[in-house]
């Protein structure tokens, strides 16, 4: 299966855009990296003929002259960014999601500050009190 052979698939890829480019009178350049990285991330199942039916129909939708990751098939488990935040939100109401992001962000903020907490108040843009405020609605422990 193709799985085993990803270090071909950037060559393969181009040489499917090439063929294709005559075949469609089509002109494009490459792939972006991003699409790119999801080719070769994918687990193939099948072997090369796979891969060059979805670079085919990649080339035949492109709308640009680069491929990108909207021009590959959905079944390879792209999610459009609104995909990724509908999924992320699901369920939620504003005022838990508002809460679950505040408290994402306050943890990130103190790992990158390597638990300073004034470095992670001026990082968020709040005063210190209302970090540490948050700290203690949220039970963040540092």
């Amino acid at each position: 299966p193709l799985r085993d052979w990803k270090e071909d698939i950037p060559l393969l890829s181009q040489h499917f855009i090439n063929l294709f480019n005559e075949k469609f009178d089509k002109d494009i350049k490459e792939m972006s990296p991003a699409a790119m990285r999801i080719l070769i991330q994918h687990q193939w199942p099948g072997n090369v003929r796979e891969l060059e039916n979805v670079i085919e129909r990649a080339v035949v939708l492109a709308e640009e002259n680069v491929l990108l990751p909207e021009d590959l098939p959905p079944e390879l488990g792209i999610k459009s960014e609104t995909d990724k935040i509908d999924e992320f939100f699901k369920g939620y109401s504003l005022k838990s999601a508002k809460k679950t992001m505040e408290k994402k962000l306050i943890d990130r903020a103190l790992q990158s500050t390597g638990g300073n907490r004034t470095k992670a108040a001026k990082l968020l843009e709040i005063s210190h009190p209302s970090l540490l405020s948050k700290i203690k609605t949220y039970n963040i422990e540092i």
